[in-house]
C-alpha cells in the first residue's frame, strides 16, 4: 500500500510538471486537432460543394417523390442524419493514419521527463527518500501518461462540440446516440493504447540520458520506429498498412442505419461502407484485439524492466 501511495505522489507530481514543460499539452492537443479535422474534412465538404445536401431545401416535387416512396419527411429526415452519421465514418476511417502523428509527436514530448529530473536535481532529492527506482519508474509512466489522457479528452469533448455543431448546421438534428457510442469506443479501443504507448515509450527512452537535449532526438527515433512496428505487428490488413486491429475491428463492425433503412424502402441488401480497408473481408475477432493489447504491454513491460536495470546499474536507484 505505501509504495502505491509512493507512485501516485510521483504521478500526480508529474502531471502538474507537464503543465509546466508544455510540450505534452502542446502535441496531445495538436494530434487531436489534426484528427478531429481531418474526420470532419469529408462530411463538411460533401454538404458544403452539394447544396441539395438539405433537408431545409425539399421542394415540393421532392416531398411527392418521397411520398411516392412511402416515406414522410420525418422518416426522411431520420435517414439523411443517418447519412451524415455515415459520412463522419468514412471520414474517421480515411483519417485514421493521423493517429500516427502520436507515434511521432509523443515520444520527444515526454522523452525528457527524467532527464529534467536530473537537471534540477530532483532525482538526488528522490534518492534521500525511501522511494525505490521501481516505484519512481511507474509514478513518471502513470503521470505521463494520466497527463496526456487529461488533454485528449478535452481536445475529444471539443470535437463532439464540433460534430454537434455540424449535425445541427446541415442535418437540423443532434448527434445520434450510437454515432457517440462509436467515437467513444473508438477512442477507448483504439486512441487510449496508441496515446499510452507513445508516452510510455517516450518516458522509457529518457531514463538513459542525462540531458532533454541529448534524448530530443531518441525520443523521435524511437517514436518513427513504433510506426512500423505497429504496422507489422497489429495489420489485420497487409494491403492497408494503417489501421490497426482494434481499429479494424471497430469500423468493419459498424453498421450503417441509413443503409439499413434504405434496403428496408428498397428490398435490396444493404451494400455496406466500402471505404473499410480490403474492403471490409478481413475476419477480425475480439480475441486478436485483446493479443493485441496483451502483446502492446509486454513489450512496453520489458522496455521498463530494461530502464529499471539501467537505473539501478548507472545510478544505483
Amino acid at each position: 500500500m505505501k509504495t502505491v501511495r509512493q507512485i501516485l505522489a510521483i504521478a500526480r507530481t508529474e502531471i502538474r510538471f507537464g503543465f509546466r514543460r508544455g510540450g505534452p499539452v502542446v502535441m496531445t492537443a495538436l494530434i487531436g486537432l489534426v484528427v478531429g479535422v481531418g474526420i470532419l474534412v469529408l462530411p463538411i465538404s460533401n454538404f458544403v460543394l452539394n447544396p441539395s445536401f438539405n433537408i431545409k431545401t425539399l421542394t415540393p416535387d421532392q416531398v411527392a417523390k418521397l411520398a411516392a416512396f412511402g416515406l414522410t419527411i420525418g422518416e426522411f429526415k431520420k435517414y439523411f442524419t443517418d447519412f451524415g452519421a455515415d459520412m463522419t465514418i468514412m471520414g474517421a476511417g480515411m483519417a485514421w493514419a493521423l493517429m500516427l502523428l502520436a507515434f511521432v509527436l509523443l515520444p520527444p514530448a515526454t522523452v525528457s521527463s527524467i532527464p529534467a529530473d536530473r537537471k534540477f536535481g530532483v532525482g538526488e532529492l528522490l534518492r534521500s527518500t525511501p522511494i525505490t527506482g521501481g516505484s519512481y519508474l511507474a509514478g513518471k509512466i502513470l503521470g505521463v501518461i494520466a497527463h496526456v489522457l487529461l488533454i485528449a479528452s478535452i481536445t475529444l469533448a471539443l470535437f463532439f462540440i464540433a460534430l454537434e455543431v455540424f449535425f445541427l448546421h446541415f442535418l437540423q438534428a443532434s448527434i445520434p446516440a450510437y454515432l457517440v457510442y462509436f467515437y467513444i469506443t473508438l477512442t477507448l479501443l483504439d486512441g487510449l493504447p496508441i496515446l499510452a504507448w507513445g508516452s510510455a515509450v517516450g518516458v522509457l527512452t529518457g531514463v538513459a540520458f542525462a540531458t532533454r537535449r541529448g534524448a530530443s532526438l531518441p525520443g523521435l527515433a524511437m517514436g518513427i520506429l513504433s510506426i512500423p512496428f505497429w504496422g507489422l505487428a497489429f495489420t489485420p490488413v497487409k494491403s492497408y498498412s494503417t489501421m490497426d486491429v482494434a481499429a479494424y475491428y471497430l469500423f468493419i463492425n459498424y453498421h450503417s442505419a441509413a443503409q439499413a433503412f434504405e434496403a428496408k424502402v428498397t428490398g435490396q441488401a444493404p451494400l455496406g461502407l466500402f471505404f473499410l480497408p480490403g474492403g471490409g473481408t478481413a475476419v477480425v475477432s475480439i480475441r486478436q484485439v485483446l493479443w493485441m493489447y496483451t502483446t502492446a504491454f509486454l513489450i512496453l513491460l520489458a522496455f521498463a524492466i530494461l530502464a529499471r536495470l539501467w537505473l539501478k546499474w548507472k545510478e544505483n536507484f
